[in-house]
């Protein structure tokens, strides 16, 4: 009976607690309400839009940012003493004017994450990371009525003790409707500092007016930057020391929704850091304002960080890289029979370094043989610094690159947190530029999102020359990356085409053989392939004895870690199929009636069979309509889902950052019904051919085959905006061709 009370009270207790926790939510939520609602924005009071956004799908009447930090000083029995708890709010108000059912449905519902909390430590020592998000939203109907949206109808798409998550369907949203809506986080932080924001002068929709302000607190310091042409922040203090900045910015017309573009260097853009000061939180000081964080800055924080690895490197107190490659270079040697040349101790030393990174301590790692397993990468920048100095301990000539992706801001425009990319730029026979970007990398791939980058270098004579601070300074050296060529990345597909005609069910069965090469095989590589085919492939090329399973199998101890591993490559089997059925669908945007046979013909891991080759063999529906005695064959299908440019992507000013030079080809042996004749087959050739890329189709009877050949280029990882109607000639003609038909007349 004792047990029953308790328990009673244990459950009345925790129902309490959830109570007044959501009381308090309740009420914060309520006093946000009444100080957005209840205050009066003179850029959110004017509803008119001008004559020239009238077409638009939507139009921003205004947007405003807001971020205020404060300190709340408070004790703790830690380590911490003296701990300082940071309160951080952030708002974002935005009032929209929906034009159209595209725009509809974006704004037709929000998720956000309500209530989000983490903790370390225990009873008088634990710290409390907390954010709760508060949002709210109101409709201005044609008629001027305004309807409050009811965050009772809001849903919860995740429900755990730590973490909620909701989704708030804006009801009765309509064309011509105004949204004005909130979203507010407010974020207790004890153990992390806040994460730095980048905010985007423009959207998607043109914007009347656009604010960014904060307050905040004099213990802080603030580090930011306005980059691309963004105007400064104006700066003042208040009453209390704290300071305040502004941005406001008037009609700004909307970036166009397209492909390839670099945000962070196409767009103006304000980068921001708050940082709380002293002692463990950091050297900065307390009121600093930082805007001009130079490059020099950026390196020198850089070489920093690099003395610290080539101490490491020197006191060897790595995970046994070192002897790891080390051994294989003894066995380079023994089977040459002489010192090896630079080039082979190159291969040898990176594919060394990237065998123990992925595969070597696989027994000490969580049991995942699933695909998830294919998104797993080194640090990339530790990588590149121990490559660099293992190839320097072995006499071969090479500097790291210190570079910027892409698709960050360029060099000149990184702030103190940034983290510049580090590749090494190593010399045998040859030039090689190597990094690591994850477990399909290989030694002559040079990232997509690096090729044709400027970046500085770093030369050393040895790892002692890095610690001692007596490398060679990092802007005496320049370096452009190189770009591939579109030849090395290419997709080529082989198809064999049958046709089963029928009155009432025809198909198309289609045996297809894909080979991928260079920067085109990584993403179907991490999409189709499974850990245990390519371990198997790179413990053989690696030339080890065994797997990792026969040596656990060889202990005791380990013969149940054996198992597990066994079991799990089985299950990952279970569902492998429907990869290979989702392979399909993309790029047909149709799924398969029925998927006969799938096979991986190379991994694409292997050194000297570095292409990704797969086979499928499917049945299609839905591409043959009969008319009359005769049949409609939609041959254009055969070469899947073209890019379609919509018209308002039409006319570009944004330069093309694309992701790389490629070539895809199709090469198509159509099998031609008995009893019937082909009639169309002219009017598939087609070739619009310039300086940025090509499309070609060539098409001949051959015997009782129609032979079709397709080559689509982009020639360049980069154009200038300029070029972007030169490109719409092969993109639309490619489109266009997916339109094409073919007519089997009954002989």
């Amino acid at each position: 009976m004792k047990k029953s009370i308790s328990l009673v009270f244990i459950t009345i207790f925790i129902s309490c607690l959830a109570c007044a926790q959501n009381t308090e939510y309740d009420k914060s939520a309520a006093e946000i309400k009444n100080e957005i609602w209840g205050s009066k924005d003179p850029d959110f009071e004017n509803v008119g839009i001008p004559d020239q956004y009238k077409n638009e799908s939507a139009v921003i009447i205004a947007k405003r940012y807001s971020l205020d930090a404060k300190v709340k000083k408070h004790f703790r029995f830690s380590a911490r003493i003296g701990n300082k708890e940071i309160i951080f709010r952030y708002l974002l108000r935005q009032k929209v004017l929906i034009q159209d059912k595209s725009a509809l449905e974006d704004f037709s519902e929000i998720s956000y994450n309500k209530i989000s909390k983490s903790t370390f430590g225990m009873l008088f020592g634990k710290q409390t990371d907390e954010l709760n998000t508060y949002i709210g939203a109101r409709v201005t109907k044609k008629d001027g009525s305004v309807k409050e949206v009811m965050l009772s109808e809001a849903v919860l798409l995740k429900d755990e003790k730590n973490q909620k998550d909701e989704k708030l369907a804006i009801s009765d949203l309509q064309v011509g409707d105004i949204l004005d809506y909130y979203i507010v986080s407010l974020e207790k932080r004890e153990m992390s500092t806040i994460d730095p924001m980048q905010f985007l002068i423009g959207g998607d929709y043109p914007i009347l007016k656009f604010s960014l302000q904060g307050n905040i607190d004099k213990i802080y310091a603030i580090e930011y930057k306005c980059i691309n042409g963004a105007p400064d922040l104006h700066i003042t203090k208040d009453a209390d020391g704290d300071n305040q900045f502004t941005l406001k910015v008037s009609d700004l017309p909307k970036y166009p929704s397209i492909q390839w573009v670099s945000l962070l260097r196409q767009v103006k853009v304000v980068r921001f850091k708050i940082s709380l000061c002293g002692g463990i939180y950091g050297n900065c000081q307390a009121g600093e304002i930082t805007y001009r964080t130079t490059e020099h800055d950026i390196y020198e924080k850089q070489k920093n960080n690099l003395r610290g690895l080539a101490f490491a490197y020197l006191k060897d107190y790595g995970t046994g890289e070192k002897d790891f490659v080390k051994e294989n270079i003894k066995l380079l040697k023994k089977r040459l029979g002489k010192e090896p040349p630079a080039d082979s101790i190159i291969s040898t030393v990176y594919n060394s370094l990237r065998y123990f990174g992925y595969y070597e301590t696989i027994a000490n790692r969580k049991v995942y043989p699933g695909k998830s397993r294919n998104e797993s990468d080194l640090s990339i920048n530790y990588f590149s610094a121990f490559l660099s100095l293992c190839l320097t301990d072995y006499g071969v000539d090479n500097q790291i690159i210190f570079y910027s992706s892409r698709y960050m801001p360029r060099l000149e425009d990184l702030m103190s947190y940034d983290q510049p990319v580090f590749m090494v730029h190593a010399k045998g026979s040859r030039d090689y530029y190597l990094s690591d970007d994850g477990i399909f990398s290989q030694i002559d791939l040079v990232p997509g999102y690096a090729e044709g980058e400027k970046g500085v270098t770093l030369d050393y004579d040895n790892a002692k020359d890095i610690f001692r601070d007596k490398a060679k300074h990092l802007d005496q050296g320049k370096a452009t990356i190189p770009v591939s060529k579109a030849d090395k990345n290419k997709i080529l597909q082989k198809l064999q085409v049958s046709l089963a005609l029928s009155s009432s069910n025809s198909t198309t069965t289609i045996e297809r053989q894909i080979t991928c090469k260079g920067l085109m095989k990584e993403d179907f590589q991490k999409s189709l392939l499974l850990f245990e085919d390519y371990y198997t492939d790179a413990w053989k090329d690696q030339g080890e004895s065994q797997t990792f399973i026969q040596d656990f199998d060889e202990h005791k101890r380990d013969r149940p870690l054996a198992d597990q591993w066994r079991t799990s490559f089985a299950k990952s089997r279970e569902t492998y199929k429907d990869v290979f059925m989702e392979d399909v669908k993309g790029d047909y945007d149709l799924e398969p009636k029925e998927l006969l046979s799938y096979k991986i013909n190379q991994t694409g891991v292997k050194l000297h069979e570095p292409e990704f080759v797969y086979t499928t063999k499917f049945v299609m529906g839905d591409w043959i309509k009969k008319a009359g005695n005769n049949y409609l064959f939609e041959v254009g299908k055969l070469i899947g889902t073209q890019m379609q440019v919509k018209e308002d992507a039409r006319k570009r000013t944004f330069d093309i950052y694309e992701p790389f030079a490629r070539i895809t080809e199709f090469q198509i042996s159509l099998n031609i019904p008995d009893g019937y004749g082909p009639e169309g087959v002219e009017a598939l050739n087609k070739k619009i051919e310039n300086e940025c890329g090509k499309f070609i189709s060539a098409a001949a009877i051959q015997g009782n085959q129609i032979i079709i050949n397709v080559k689509k280029e982009y020639s360049n990882n980069f154009e200038p905006a300029g070029n972007w109607p030169k490109m719409l000639l092969f993109i639309d003609a490619a489109a266009d061709f997916t339109n094409s038909k073919l007519l089997f007349k009954k002989k």
